[in-house]
């Protein structure tokens, strides 16, 4: 049996995920300029949450992820490069889905946050139900229905032994 062809979705620049940036890093200035702390101390943290929103607010997501039923991801970034990665993890919520992924290569993993405005709902549906179902061939063993049941191994971490009850 062949796999589903690559599902395709289109990203458009969000304004939620901006508000976001703006909302969080706003607050934590906020909060930085309200604590006790010395004056030079209380400039330097607020420059460092400013530079990590300005950070933020300039990683923009790709433009289209392909992602594979096998737990493979190819990503074209707005610069037009493309790249291909693998699914590591992630979140698949009604408004919110987190990708987790390593692209190849590299051994640090990143993350894509897809909020509601950037695709539209249906798109939104298909990807959760493709990543719901994609899995990675190095990590994924034997389906659930297929394990056994041992009697010899621990019932928990606080190895309690399996007794016979009569």
């Amino acid at each position: 049996m062949r796999d589903p062809p690559p599902l395709r979705v289109d990203l458009v620049p969000s304004r939620l995920r901006r508000a976001f940036i703006v909302a969080a890093y706003g607050a934590a200035a906020a909060v930085l300029i309200i604590l006790p702390l010395g004056v030079a101390l209380r400039a330097w943290s607020v420059a460092l949450v400013v530079a990590l929103a300005l950070k933020a607010w300039r990683d923009e997501p790709p433009t289209t992820l392909l992602v594979r039923l096998d737990g493979t991801l190819a990503m074209i970034l707005r610069d037009g490069a493309a790249c291909e990665a693998a699914l590591v993890g992630g979140y698949c919520g009604v408004r919110l889905v987190t990708i987790v992924y390593r692209r190849a290569g590299q051994r640090r993993c990143e993350s894509l946050a897809i909020v509601p405005d950037m695709l539209a709902a249906d798109d939104l549906r298909r990807l959760r139900v493709r990543l719901a179902y994609s899995r990675s061939d190095d990590v994924a063993g034997a389906p659930a229905s297929h394990a056994r049941a041992s009697t010899s191994a621990p019932l928990s971490a606080l190895r309690w032994w399996p007794t016979r009850s009569t």
